[in-house]
């Protein structure tokens, strides 16, 4: 799979899974733009430039982490951002110096064997004065600029990157080349408060919660990682909340949500598959239930089913989302 550009990318996902795709590497104060392509069997390879430097190239194996390569390429608190396809527009430029120098190289070797043999030496040396000029340029190199261009953003340059994507993390969007900034300035509480909305509503959509399961088990990392920030931030309390903690909740929220989406009922084991599969398809039937007798039988047939495979990270028959209750 490719990642989504704008979209933040899990640290936790193996390289192989991703491949190929371009990301923005960062932290605060630094940021590296990543073309990760296979390269062997069991390896990838990274082209890398870091923001006003120079591009590199290195390799890592295919089951690497993507928070290995963050913390390799800009350190502590690295996270990483999706891409639109980069194209890399470095390319040589001859100096004045070195333009003069392999031609009149070339012009001083044509004159000597003109000279020296006057019949066959016009062509010899017009030949040799040729080959002399361009021994002599390939030899001095040339001014090369290296920078990049990303496909179907031309008016985003390389520098404006990092500052994006830290925007994308305090909540702006961006149309094209236009940012449209959020609320005016709703405060982490409020920021907060959105995220616990947000993910309120996945965990009253039964679809969801059965087609997305990762999202709802505290066992995995993503989903870890995102409980960790809301109680650090609730631990903090009001008058300690800062625009920095509640990023964090923002970001591990939207990693720990791509993570859930891209795995789907992949994390179901593979014994219970098939019987969750059965269940989200009789969730969606009582979604779309046309009367209110459709809709208890399709509910009653998903509280079976999950019953019947008790798995702790799933809606059972006592959740409040599997409710018969009144009519919607």
């Amino acid at each position: 799979m490719s990642t989504k550009p704008w979209r933040p990318v899990s640290p936790k996902l193996r390289m192989r899974d991703i491949i190929p795709t371009q990301l923005l590497v960062y932290n605060d104060r630094r940021a590296a733009v990543v073309d990760i392509k296979r390269s062997k069997r069991n390896h990838v390879e990274a082209r890398v430039q870091e923001i006003g430097g120079r591009p590199h190239h290195q390799v890592f194996a295919a089951g690497d982490r993507v928070e290995l390569l963050c913390r390799q390429l800009v350190g502590s608190k690295a996270r990483a951002i999706g891409l639109p396809p980069v194209l890399w527009n470095a390319k040589g430029r001859s100096s004045p110096a070195r333009d003069l120098t392999s031609a009149s190289s070339g012009v001083l070797v044509a004159t000597a064997l003109i000279t020296l043999v006057p019949i066959v030496g016009v062509v010899l040396g017009l030949g040799a004065g040729f080959i002399v000029g361009v021994m002599v340029r390939g030899l001095w190199p040339g001014h090369v600029e290296p920078g990049l261009t990303l496909l179907g953003h031309p008016g985003i340059a390389e520098g404006d990157l990092h500052e994006r994507a830290l925007a994308i993390e305090r909540g702006f969007e961006f149309t094209d080349e236009a940012a449209v900034a959020p609320d005016p300035d709703p405060g982490p509480a409020e920021r907060v408060a959105r995220v616990r909305e947000a993910y309120g509503a996945l965990r009253t959509d039964l679809v969801y919660r059965i087609e997305h399961p990762a999202l709802f088990d505290p066992k995995e990392p993503t989903t870890a990682a995102f409980e960790r920030a809301l109680a650090a931030f609730g631990a903090a309390g009001a008058g300690a909340a800062t625009g920095r903690s509640a990023g964090e909740v923002e970001v591990a929220f939207n990693v720990a949500r791509q993570n859930a989406e891209r795995r789907g009922l992949r994390h179901v084991e593979q014994v219970h598959r098939a019987a969750v599969r059965r269940a989200a398809k009789a969730a969606r039937l009582a979604a779309r239930a046309a009367t209110d007798g459709e809709r208890v039988a399709s509910l009653t047939q998903v509280r079976r089913i999950l019953d019947s495979v008790a798995l702790y990270y799933l809606p059972s028959s006592t959740d409040e989302v599997l409710a018969i209750g009144p009519p919607r």
